[in-house]
């Protein structure tokens, strides 16, 4: 749908929680982070992964 994928594209732009739920109009942050949380997940990885190896 399009309100899911406007929610994983803001995500992915930095948008914050509170924002993408304004935007698509949500009350509940549940359905929000249903959407965005393997966004979040491979986020943290790539993260993890940079940090590593900047760290060697």
């Amino acid at each position: 749908s399009v309100r899911v994928g406007g929610a994983i594209q803001l995500n992915i732009e930095g948008y914050s929680l509170p924002q993408i739920m304004e935007m698509g109009n949500w009350s509940n942050e549940e359905m929000v982070m249903r959407y965005i949380r393997n966004i979040e997940a491979g986020k943290k990885a790539m993260i993890k992964l940079m940090r590593n190896a900047f760290d060697e």
